[in-house]
């Protein structure tokens, strides 16, 4: 099992932040690198989505669903419904306003995929792809605000 946290500083309001990575249908336009091709919301219950995930890994493209719990505008976590190849995928946003229009984002992730893959392999996806993924969603958020 893999686990990884990150933070990052972005110069954006937390409202503002929270908006964007709530934004789940829009991944797809900005998270490419890391192998983000396609997310659906499925049904919404309450302040939590069910939400669908298409991510190509080595050349293969595996699909899974999480829930989405939103606790606006501080947090958003996830527990996994079913993936393929994956057996867990918890996780979180933690969102902190350090000043006026400038918020602290931590990332949090606990993932295993299937008993075929090595834990190596999983802790090195995880850790490899999360400043990528960061700086992508810092980018984005920085540049709604600019435009």
């Amino acid at each position: 099992m893999a686990q990884a946290q990150k933070s990052i500083e972005v110069n954006v309001a937390r409202d503002k932040f929270f908006d964007v990575i709530t934004n789940y249908p829009a991944y797809p336009e900005f998270l490419t690198e890391v192998g983000l091709r396609k997310v659906t919301v499925d049904r919404e219950e309450g302040n939590a989505k069910i939400v669908t995930q298409e991510v190509e890994v080595m050349g293969t493209r595996v699909s899974y669903t999480v829930r989405m719990v939103e606790e606006r505008p501080s947090k958003v976590s996830w527990t996994l419904v079913k993936g393929q190849m994956m057996s867990i995928n918890t996780g979180s946003w933690s969102l902190e306003e350090i000043a006026p229009g400038k918020t602290r984002a931590t990332y949090s992730l606990e993932l295993k995929l299937g008993f075929l893959v090595p834990s190596a392999i999983t802790t090195r996806l995880a850790a490899s792809s999360l400043p990528a993924m960061l700086e992508a969603f810092k980018r984005r958020a920085e540049g709604l605000i600019a435009s």
